[in-house]
């Protein structure tokens, strides 16, 4: 940890010892190594001991860390002998996919005012969102929504089902939340799938650019919760144009036993000084729109579902590659098959766009 953290607390030193926000880097055993100024002024206990597992005694810590050394990072509640409440948000640090320490910060936390106004919160978003969900379906329900039209169309429809279903289950993640523990996996035609997320990508361009797409697969099966990996790829497809001159070119095919999506795009490329810490906690060389976050999460998107997110520069441009496992073994396939619903709402909307997107080719 000594040698890898080199890097990491200059890094911090230089971006967040003077954050109103307390930040700290721990070791694997949650002894604190580096801090900013903010710490022992939000936590009098601090000056006394810099054992985390001592600050906050009642949090279940082998819980926490049997999480962390998967690679997961994870938010949960703690208190202070003082009574105060913080959330604890641990981001695992994992070079070599062992654990070498921990990047974490502390927000003050109102138990009983903030469940109160999650809550609320969840109410009224899914009220909001199921008049849009509800309307959306009775226009889909119109012949005279045709063409380009419909497809957007069926990108609100589609959106708006997700956020209905996210507030749902607001109450799941309002006490711990964890990025990628609760996986809800299904299986899931991931050919379809990007499909429709490159159909979509054009809606995010800033600017004129040439996107394509390439896929001789007919179809490749994953088992995967779609609206992480849906997360993670749009992260991916958001930078690119973001950061290319020109062009996107997106592909996805089969190499052994995974399905491989690359993501090219002609921008500027990265330095090779920061190829090594793009995949880092709050790396970030945008420091107006930058949260440094975005590549980190999405790299433990794959990492959770069994795969891997890399990243490396080309003649003219950039390329980053997110792998994930295909379903191989008859005994995975059946056991997806027995949860996998045909009248699925999420997939029913991915098939229903793709066919849909086929005819208006088609036609036009």
């Amino acid at each position: 940890m000594e040698t890898f953290s080199k890097g990491l607390e200059k890094l911090l030193n230089s971006y967040y010892s003077e954050s109103e926000t307390p930040i700290f880097l721990a070791d694997r055993s949650m002894n604190v190594i580096w801090n900013n100024k903010s710490i022992s002024l939000s936590v009098p206990q601090y000056a006394a001991t810099k054992d985390l597992k001592l600050i906050f005694g009642e949090i279940n810590w082998s819980a926490v860390l049997k999480n962390l050394e998967q690679g997961k990072p994870i938010a949960i509640t703690g208190k202070i002998p003082t009574g105060e409440c913080f959330t604890i948000h641990l981001l695992p640090l994992t070079p070599l996919d062992i654990l070498e320490g921990v990047l974490g910060f502390l927000t003050k936390y109102d138990k009983n005012g903030a469940d109160a106004a999650a809550g609320m919160l969840a109410h009224d978003i899914k009220n909001k969102v199921s008049i849009i969900k509800n309307v959306g379906q009775l226009l889909k329900s119109s012949d005279a929504i045709m063409g380009r039209d419909r497809t957007y169309l069926d990108v609100i429809c589609r959106n708006s089902a997700i956020l209905f279903n996210l507030a749902r289950n607001f109450d799941i993640i309002k006490d711990e939340i964890s990025y990628t523990h609760l996986l809800k996996t299904e299986l899931l035609d991931y050919v379809g799938f990007i499909k429709s997320l490159y159909s979509e990508a054009r809606l995010y361009a800033q600017k004129s650019v040439d996107i394509t797409f390439d896929c001789d697969e007919t179809c490749l099966l994953i088992s995967c919760d779609p609206v992480k990996i849906e997360d993670a790829v749009v992260n991916l497809f958001i930078n690119a144009l973001k950061y290319c001159r020109s062009a996107v070119k997106i592909k996805l095919f089969k190499r052994n036993n995974m399905a491989v999506l690359t993501v090219y795009n002609n921008g500027s490329g990265i330095p090779e000084e920061n190829m090594s810490n793009i995949f880092l906690p709050f790396f970030t060389t945008d420091k107006k729109e930058g949260k440094g976050l975005g590549l980190y999460i999405t790299k433990l998107m794959a990492v959770a579902h069994k795969g891997n997110l890399y990243c490396e520069n080309t003649n003219d441009g950039v390329e980053f590659t997110f792998e994930l496992p295909l379903v191989q073994n008859i005994s995975e396939l059946r056991s997806n098959l027995t949860i996998y619903k045909p009248d699925n709402d999420y997939l029913n909307q991915r098939f229903r766009l793709a066919i849909e997107e086929r005819n208006i080719q088609k036609h036009s």
